[in-house]
């Protein structure tokens, strides 16, 4: 244990510093002086291949369901008490065996007028990504995108807020080019919708009267 300067103590192993905590009461692993100088940032990690923080469960079995590891957040308000205001989640997705480490990544945070968090997205062992839900119907082997909410129906909002033109596409290549073999296109800022199939060729017009066109496509 050394005191290289006035309000600061290191730890030393092998003839090296391990971790010094500084003036500030910031306590830094893997180097000498604080990456981020603010206050607040009290734990700061360094590492030449990038720093690693490691959550680890320690147990015989892990049933479904069971924690993994856990980062939540507080709150000291009004009350003088502190109240967990979100957190994240990775819980098993499966039992599991020593061959299956099926597990899912959960958010969760606290709405207006509550006390506690509530799930809000769930990535599941398979890739599926569920907002508002905890599960829906499966489509065989394929990854699922659900959002869901149980009051008012959900809403899926994709825009461009830069510029009336551009806007977004729904697209079913992965190649990230604007040729589709499917695609749906919200065309401009009056509610024209078009549907492409076959290389990116217009096949469907909807326009912001109601108006609908198949093949011959009227402007």
């Amino acid at each position: 244990i050394r005191f290289p300067a006035a309000d600061t103590f290191t730890v030393e192993t092998g003839g090296s510093e391990a971790f010094r905590v500084d003036s500030s009461q910031r306590l830094i692993l893997g180097a000498t002086s604080a990456i981020d100088t603010g206050t607040t940032s009290l734990i700061q990690a360094v590492n030449a291949g990038g720093a690693r923080i490691v959550l680890a469960r320690n147990d015989t079995s892990t049933a479904q369901n069971d924690s993994i590891g856990r980062i939540r957040f507080y709150g000291n308000d009004s009350d003088g008490n502190y109240d967990e205001c979100a957190r994240l989640d990775v819980i098993a997705d499966a039992d599991h065996t020593s061959t299956s480490k099926a597990s899912a990544l959960t958010v969760h945070t606290t709405a207006s007028g509550a006390e506690s968090p509530t799930e809000r997205v769930r990535i599941t062992s398979d890739g599926s990504v569920y907002i508002g839900a905890t599960s829906c119907g499966a489509f065989g082997s394929r990854r699922n995108l659900t959002v869901a909410n149980s009051t008012t129906g959900a809403t899926l909002s994709l825009y461009n807020n830069a510029t009336s033109t551009n806007n977004p596409r729904i697209s079913s290549n992965p190649s990230g080019s604007e040729i589709n073999d499917l695609g749906l296109h919200a065309a401009s800022t009056n509610g024209t919708i078009r549907l492409y199939t076959n290389n990116d060729t217009e096949r469907l017009r909807v326009l912001a009267d109601g108006t609908t066109s198949i093949g011959a496509l009227t402007s």
